[in-house]
């Protein structure tokens, strides 16, 4: 994080955030971090990373909240039944990078307004847990 908010802030004050896999953030004030929030980890946090969206993406497809003609791309792409993905997830050797690798299908349909809605949702929730 302190390389973060060195090559983002300089010698000034300001908030540095990551945004990958996971999500991380913190208060610089010009030469060293002086605050940030709790990093818990992608199961418990790690709003708007890419583990995020996928897990949002992942819950809504097969609750059937997301939108017939977007889910029907997503099955012809990722023809994965619930107890495949929750093998992934549960007992498979990086889950995060598993659920992550599904926020290149939401980036690739942005302009659909539920992939935009989801994005806007997981940075709203990183703003306000941050």
């Amino acid at each position: 994080m302190l390389a973060a908010a060195r090559a983002l802030c300089g010698n000034e004050p300001g908030i540095a955030c990551i945004l990958g896999t996971g999500s991380n953030s913190c208060l610089y004030d010009g030469k060293n971090i002086i605050g940030n929030v709790a990093n818990l980890g992608w199961i418990l946090a790690d709003e708007a990373s890419g583990t995020d969206m996928g897990k949002r993406l992942i819950f809504d497809y097969f609750r059937e909240e997301m939108p017939k003609t977007l889910a029907a791309q997503f099955h012809n792409r990722f023809p994965f039944s619930v107890e495949e993905v929750l093998e992934k997830v549960y007992q498979g050797e990086k889950p995060s990078a598993f659920l992550a690798s599904f926020s290149k299908f939401i980036f690739q349909h942005l302009k659909e307004p539920y992939c935009y809605q989801l994005v806007y949702r997981c940075f709203a929730d990183f703003m306000k847990t941050t």
